[in-house]
């Protein structure tokens, strides 16, 4: 394993328990105020209004935001993301020239890229938030005590493998190069199908120790390494450290990662490795997703987008997914991909990104790294545009 893979899985970022307990101690005192809070989200906004951090501007808070992100990855935003309190869609750049800054096949992050997403302090900025949320536009949030804690000890070498058990097998997704693209595996395939991936059960070191080989091949032939068997590491809330761990996600809870519980499928984590590269797709549900260890980095294009994604249709057992190889577009093929417009960001330990529904989205794993997420309410926004390019 490099040491860049080392490192960032050696990072800690470990939780504030006097911050914990003070926020602990708020929390009974308004609740005890008989304020008629509904659920943690309103208690959260109600803290804020009483305990209220300094005040500073939106561009401000953003600037900043790009220093924490530099510190974290050494690389900057082209431009600063435009943050309003009425919440608007973030700016978007042609997507050809994202990718040629940088390949999706690169695991180096490069001095600049193209982040237009709002960040957000949970501690300070979480009633613009949630205004965010409900408006569906895309954000990252962080500064949040339970999953600095999870992120923390998911850093924490050797803390997965025992928790998630030396003899405990799991599923685990191989493809043959280092693109993975789901496909529907209840529906009865054409009799020359060949599935783009296929499921193996290993234990989590198992899993690591493949990942390890993966990078010796890497390191000694990068041309080829793309080329050569990846692996994509899946557990769910089924586990006891994923039930711990990630309570806060927990469908029987209401926050503001869980807005509507009952539509919640629970919590549902992956662990990716250096080039691993989820094809472009959209989802019919929101997400939260948390990076609890390592860097990923997320491009993201609006739903109209669709009309130049190339997505493959209703009936396809990969349907929803780009059919464009973002890693190498033809543009000769899929020539209207050249007028696609997107966004992306790197998003690291501790932070949670919030996609909305049909927002077409591509990610790129850098490092060791692990991610869970949870679905939320059904989308009010975005459908139509979808409906436009052949859905529903």
């Amino acid at each position: 394993m490099s040491s860049s893979n080392k490192q960032s899985l050696q990072q800690h970022v470990a939780a504030d328990p006097s911050s914990r307990s003070t926020r602990e101690a708020r929390a009974e005192q308004i609740l005890s105020s008989s304020l008629g809070l509904t659920d943690l989200d309103d208690l959260d906004v109600q803290l804020q209004q009483q305990y209220q951090q300094p005040k500073i501007s939106s561009a401000d808070a953003q600037k900043q935001e790009e220093g924490r992100v530099f510190a974290d990855t050494n690389s900057r935003f082209f431009t600063l993301p435009s943050c309003p309190a009425e919440p608007v869609y973030p700016t978007t750049t042609r997507l050809m020239d994202l990718l040629d800054n940088w390949s999706p096949d690169n695991v180096t992050i490069p001095a600049r890229h193209h982040n237009t997403l709002c960040r957000f302090d949970y501690q300070r900025d979480l009633a613009q938030a949630k205004r965010y949320r409900d408006a569906e536009v895309p954000f990252i949030v962080h500064n949040i005590p339970a999953i600095d804690a999870t992120a923390g000890k998911w850093s924490t070498p050797g803390y997965l493998v025992e928790r998630l058990g030396v003899n405990q097998t799991y599923d685990v997704e191989v493809s043959k190069t280092n693109h993975f693209l789901y496909y529907a595996k209840s529906r009865n395939p054409p009799a020359d199908y060949q599935p783009p991936t296929r499921v193996e059960s290993w234990t989590y070191g198992e899993w690591l120790e493949k990942v390890q080989q993966l990078e010796e091949i890497r390191s000694n032939s990068p041309d080829s390494a793309a080329d050569v068997e990846h692996y994509y590491f899946r557990a769910s809330e089924s586990s006891p450290p994923i039930q711990q761990d990630m309570a806060l996600f927990s469908k029987y809870t209401s926050n503001f990662f869980i807005s509507e519980p009952s539509l919640s499928r629970g919590v549902h984590c992956r662990f990716g490795a250096p080039a691993v590269l989820a094809d472009a797709h959209y989802d019919g549900h929101n997400n939260m997703v948390a990076c609890l260890a390592g860097t990923r980095r997320w491009i993201l294009s609006p739903p109209k987008e669709c009309q130049n994604a190339y997505l493959r249709p209703p009936g396809d057992l990969s349907a929803r997914h780009s059919q464009v190889d973002w890693s190498a577009p033809d543009l000769e093929k899929y020539p209207k991909f050249g007028e696609m417009q997107g966004l992306e960001t790197i998003l690291t330990a501790g932070e949670v990104l919030y996609v909305p529904s049909f927002w077409i989205h591509f990610i790129a794993n850098l490092d060791v790294n692990a991610q869970c997420n949870v679905r939320g309410a059904k989308a009010r926004v975005g459908k139509d545009e979808v409906v436009a390019c052949g859905f529903y």
